[in-house]
Parts: C-alpha cells; sequence; structure tokens
C-alpha cells in the first residue's frame, strides 16, 4: 500500500491541524471530554460577527467563538479563532455542482440528512475546485494529475477562505480545536487508518504524487497528524479564513532598500521611462551598470505563462529584490534565431556568441549584458576568484563577509524555477518554486541557445557559503525552466 508522511506531532507544539464536523459544533457550548475539562468556562452568542470569548483553566490564551455566511447558498458556519487563525468549526456543507451533476461530493452513509448534520464528503478534486468554478488555484488537479499549488488555494471554500496546509497549534488550542469535530462515516482506501484511535477529518491542498493526497486525522490521545489517501476518496473539508501570509524573511526586509547600498559610493541614477521607476547606477571600469534589480513587469501575451514574478508572488518585495524572470520574458524577440549546439558546455558558449546589443527587457539606452560583458566586470575586480566577495551587499547574505566595495551591491536573492514536464495537466504558473535566497544570485546574460528541442541561457552566478568566507563567481549554462534576476548595463 502506498501510504507515506505520517508525522507524529507532540504535545507541546502540535504541527499541522485539525477538525472534522458540524454536528460537532454543539460541542463549542458544552465540553465534556476529561482531556478538556473546564477549557472553556463560559460562552455566549453575540449575533453574526459576535466573537465569543472563552477562557482555560491551563492556560491564559485566547479562543473566541463566531459565525460566517457562506453567500453561496446561505449557510451560516460557528467559527473558531485560535491564535491568529479563524477556522470554520463545522464541516463545509456546500453542494459542488457543475453542470447538471454533483462534482465528487456525497453525503455520509449516502444519508441526505448527514449532509446537513455532518457536513458533506468531497473528493480531492471537488475540493481543490478542479473545475475552476471559484479560482484557477486549483483548476485541473485530480486524479492523475499531480497538482503542487506554490500558493494558497481557495478550492471549494467559501470567498475569503481556504483550504488549510500547514499550521502550528499550541497543545491548549489543540484542546479547543478538538471540541469541534466528532466522527464521521468516510470513504477512503486505506481503511485500517480508520478505526477506534483515530479517523480523518479534512483534505489539505497539497499532494506527493498523481493519485494520493494529503488529509488530517485525529487520534484518541490528541495527536494532530497527517497521512495520504487516494484523491479519489470521500473525507470531508474546513476552511481557513484568509490572513496576511508570512514571508520567509531571509532578507530581513525590513532593512530599508537604501541601507542596502554602500554609504561610501557614489551613485549615479536612471529613470526608467516606460514605468517611471528610478535606479541607482554605478560606474566600475568603463562599464556603467544599474546598482540593483530591474523591476519592471514585462507584458505576458495571451496564453503564456507569466513572464516575471515577485518574490513569493508578493508585489511589494519587488521594490527591494526586483522581479524573476522567464527565458521567454528575456529571448523573446530571439528566440527563432537561437542557434543549436550540442549539450556540451564549451560548445554551447562559442554558438551563444552575439554580436550586437540585446536590449531585451531593459531600458532605452541599456542593454542586457553578455557573458563577455559579465566577464570583463569579474576580470576588473580581480578575477571571479575574488570579485564575488566585492560585489555583494552586507547584508542579507547567510555566510561569508561580504565588502561591496563598488556599490554594486548584490543582494542573494536566488532563483525561482517551474518545471511542468512532469505535469499531465499543465497549468501555467501553477508550479513556481522560489530556492537559494540567502545563498545566492543569478542573473540572465543576453547568451542562449538551441539544444535539441529545447532552450538554455547563461547566467551570472554569484554565490556564497554559509560555512566558509569565500564567495564565487561564475558564467553558466542553465536549463530554460529558471526564472533569474537582471541587471542592465549602459549603452556605450
Amino acid at each position: 500500500m502506498r501510504w507515506k508522511r505520517l508525522s507524529m506531532v507532540c504535545f507541546a507544539a502540535c504541527l499541522f491541524f485539525a477538525c472534522d464536523d458540524s454536528s460537532s459544533a454543539n460541542n463549542l457550548d458544552s465540553i465534556e471530554n476529561n482531556d478538556q475539562k473546564d477549557l472553556v468556562k463560559s460562552s455566549s452568542s453575540k449575533g453574526n460577527d459576535a466573537v465569543i470569548s472563552s477562557s482555560s483553566v491551563e492556560n491564559t490564551s485566547v479562543i473566541s467563538y463566531g459565525t460566517m455566511k457562506d453567500s453561496r447558498d446561505g449557510r451560516t458556519y460557528k467559527t473558531i479563532t485560535l491564535g491568529k487563525y479563524t477556522w470554520m468549526a463545522e464541516n463545509l456543507k456546500f453542494d459542488y455542482t457543475v453542470g447538471n451533476e454533483s462534482y465528487g461530493t456525497k453525503c455520509s452513509e449516502n444519508n441526505p440528512d448527514n449532509c446537513e448534520k455532518k457536513g458533506r464528503l468531497y473528493t480531492w478534486a471537488a475540493a481543490m475546485d478542479s473545475a475552476g468554478v471559484f479560482s484557477e488555484d486549483g483548476l485541473g488537479c485530480g486524479y492523475k494529475t499531480a497538482c503542487y499549488p506554490y500558493k494558497r488555494v481557495r478550492g471549494v471554500c467559501p470567498e475569503g477562505w481556504h483550504l488549510p496546509r500547514n499550521y502550528d497549534f499550541s497543545y491548549d488550542e489543540q484542546l479547543a480545536f478538538k471540541t469541534t469535530f466528532d466522527s464521521i462515516s468516510t470513504d477512503v482506501t486505506y481503511a485500517w487508518h480508520i478505526n477506534d484511535f483515530l479517523y480523518p477529518l479534512f483534505w489539505m491542498a497539497f499532494e506527493d504524487g498523481f493519485e494520493t493526497a494529503s488529509y488530517s486525522y485525529a487520534t484518541k490521545y490528541r495527536f494532530f497528524e497527517h497521512a495520504e489517501t487516494r484523491v479519489y476518496d470521500f473525507i470531508p473539508v474546513r476552511c481557513v479564513m484568509d490572513y496576511e501570509e508570512e514571508i520567509l524573511n531571509v532578507l530581513d526586509l525590513r532593512v530599508p532598500k537604501e541601507s542596502r547600498f554602500n554609504p561610501d559610493v557614489n551613485y549615479g541614477e536612471m529613470t526608467d521611462s516606460r514605468d517611471g521607476k528610478v535606479y541607482k547606477t554605478v560606474k566600475i571600469g568603463d562599464q556603467v551598470w544599474m546598482a540593483e534589480n530591474l523591476n519592471y513587469e514585462a507584458p505576458t501575451p495571451p496564453d503564456s505563462s507569466k513572464f516575471s514574478w515577485c518574490y513569493a508572488d508578493k508585489e511589494k518585495l519587488c521594490d527591494a529584490m526586483g522581479r524573476y524572470y522567464s527565458f521567454k520574458a528575456i529571448f523573446n524577440e530571439r528566440i527563432d534565431s537561437l542557434r543549436s549546439c550540442s549539450s556540451k558546455q564549451m560548445d554551447c558558449r562559442d554558438s551563444a556568441k552575439i554580436e550586437a546589443l540585446y536590449q531585451s527587457v531593459c531600458p532605452d539606452g541599456w542593454h542586457l549584458p553578455s557573458m563577455t560583458e559579465w566577464e570583463k566586470l569579474f576580470d576588473e575586480l580581480g578575477g571571479k576568484d575574488v570579485a564575488a566577495q566585492k560585489l555583494v551587499s552586507k547584508s542579507g547574505w547567510f555566510g561569508g563577509e561580504p565588502l561591496d566595495s563598488y556599490g554594486f551591491s548584490v543582494i542573494p536573492t536566488g532563483k525561482a524555477s517551474v518545471n511542468t514536464s512532469v505535469y499531465i495537466y499543465v497549468h501555467p504558473n501553477r508550479y513556481m518554486s522560489f530556492g537559494f535566497q540567502g545563498y545566492s544570485a543569478s542573473f540572465w546574460t543576453a547568451n542562449a541557445v538551441k539544444i535539441d528541442d529545447k532552450f538554455a541561457g547563461f547566467s551570472a552566478e554569484i554565490a556564497g557559503s554559509a560555512s566558509n568566507t569565500m564567495f564565487s563567481a561564475e558564467v553558466l549554462l542553465f536549463s530554460y525552466d529558471y526564472y533569474y534576476s537582471v541587471r542592465c548595463i549602459k549603452n556605450k
């Protein structure tokens, strides 16, 4: 049997959530479980928008209850707020109908009364809104379709709510949450999971393969765990209210952008006439470079993958980090004229050479630097073995001793990537991942080639090491699927 990723969660800090069905919502007002005795001392309803406070004799944390209305069918649900997260305290009852038939939902034990009492059961495709009725975040997710959304998914949830992913719960919050569910008859492949000690609670918005997806479940012993079952099995849905997502703060984004530049360098300045953005510039040898990453939103043609991204898809982060650009964004004008070469990198370097300046996504009067221009920069600073340490910003790097001697101020934005080759259903923009932030920075050069029926581009790589003080600088050949930063160089 294919059953993976069963993680036991300790009493003190329980990873991943739990909850189950609507009949258990009645337990909000009276809790008789010995493990949770006196957890909620008092509660009183105050209407649709009410927040009902409760206190624990074991903990000073506040658990609050309220209600929400699903505008699609008018149903009202009780909610529970645990710390900074607000959950539905009942299972979803929405009948996910596409066309004239129910799209992967049913009632427990095929009894319509159970849908109202305990909520509806959904396949993973229905939970993810595979038909794209409410959003495209889960479009196409389902049986024999690997689907790894890079951001939260609304799925079949009401507007302003989404399917759960990873959460940390305090021990006392676990106890309060457990009062909102009880056992419900479900249809799961791995029936041996379902016994007197545990039962499935709800779907989660991620999977590990073409046929299995993750769900959360609970046990008698107060653990919240997660495992996998077949995507065509039927499990309840609990939704989480949307919130401002926390972002991996590898660059300490609280530090103002201006403080990342070298105060001892006399910077120049240029304005991009396309969008009015202003960039610092720096002269090194006879080259004039942008001293920060390009933040121009390249227009994306219809029916194409998005041309450029902000880190974690957060627009506000583009100001500090610039954008990550796709191969198509960089070479859109030249893609049909790229030369072919073998897979050997040295052969490709010769094929990738260009004669004229290539503007690409850079502003007028500026162009995308070639391999030769990047390597000239490295040579100007003493060669690639020592250049990187002089080019990197003094803040943001996990290791090394950055100098930023010339004000080039490279911050470790890493790279982004997308790989749709393993997916049966290819959805543009779904499979983004952002990696190596804090350790490296990757920049497009103006050089690219065609290898067989695929494309590859050269990039300038500046990397640090968390284990020593060394930095490195290289120009390397990478695949079509990466998204890199851009630094433009001024035309002479």
